[in-house]
């Protein structure tokens, strides 16, 4: 018996010693970025009295019912009165979707995945009119849409990312920054803790927040006098900012590190932003937040 809890014990202890190789390095990782969270009514003076954007539009790539919300994987088109239009995030192909809803399926409470379309697909042939593309972070459920993407776009897309978003990856973020840099994608790298505005694309900023990823990245823009922040996966539902939820110890522990000091700093700044009248937070995988936020659905 003493045998066994000895052998018991070295097992358990061998595990310890492997997560903590595996999940120490990331968390050290995301901690130390920390910039300031934005001025709003800079994001705001900087988003207007500009030839910024004209529209925008949303696609979902794939869905799945969890217990209380609908998780979407969407995409984010934006269009200016020239033509060009700027896309954020690209979803996942059929193979990626199926496989990443089975996950969910397997911890309980979720139904089968969705799939809708890959994003080359849904954009059909207003694929060639994008020509910016960006990524409020390189989860494989935000990027892995690239392939399908540089498949069909015959036009030059360049792809803007913050230098922490290009440098800084654990285990979770590394396939889709080997999906960027094999891609036909043209790399634009700016630098993280600046608010960035782009020359080709007028009225939309770019911001370095980590909490979620290193590379997690807000994106700004005004549209008929409401200024609009997508801000990725900061959390998973508009609920947990309203209600400055988390997404629990062994999520932004294990699964998925985190620096929960900052996302809680930023759930609070997000919520404060949210009651103004002028203002829309869209959370990337809330469907029903989506669909409230009253963006129109893709539609070539």
């Amino acid at each position: 018996m003493r045998m066994l809890i000895k052998v018991l014990g070295i097992i358990i202890g061998l595990i310890g010693i492997a997560l903590a190789v595996v999940l120490i390095p990331p968390h050290f990782q995301i901690s130390k970025i920390e910039p300031n969270i934005p001025n709003i009514s800079e994001l705001k003076k900087l988003t207007t009295g500009v030839k910024g954007p004209t529209g925008i539009r949303y696609l979902i790539t794939s869905s799945q019912q969890l217990s209380d919300v609908v998780l979407s994987h969407s995409s984010f088109i934006l269009d200016w009165a020239d033509g060009t239009s700027f896309i954020i995030d690209v979803g996942m192909d059929q193979k990626e979707a199926i496989e990443f809803g089975k996950i969910l399926e397997s911890m309980g409470g979720a139904e089968q995945a969705m799939f809708h379309g890959n994003v080359a697909e849904m954009l059909d042939e207003g694929i060639q009119s994008i020509t910016g593309m960006a990524f409020t972070h390189l989860h494989s459920d935000h990027t892995q849409g690239i392939s399908a993407f540089c498949e069909k776009s015959t036009a030059r897309v360049d792809a803007y990312q913050t230098d922490w978003q290009q440098k800084y990856h654990n285990f979770h973020t590394e396939d889709g920054a080997k999906l960027i840099a094999d891609s036909c994608l043209n790399p634009v790298i700016l630098s993280g803790d600046k608010i960035h505005q782009l020359n080709k694309f007028p009225g939309l900023l770019i911001v370095g927040l980590g909490g979620h990823t290193p590379g997690s990245t807000l994106f700004a823009f005004s549209i008929d006098g409401i200024l609009y922040l997508l801000s990725g996966d900061i959390t998973n539902s508009k609920y947990e900012i309203l209600n400055n939820q988390g997404k629990g110890f062994v999520y932004s522990t294990f699964l998925v590190p985190e620096n929960t000091i900052r996302t809680e700093a930023l759930r609070v700044w997000l919520a404060k932003v949210e009651a103004m009248e002028d203002v829309k937070v869209v959370v990337s995988h809330d469907l029903a937040d989506i669909e409230a936020s009253d963006i129109p659905e893709y539609s070539n």
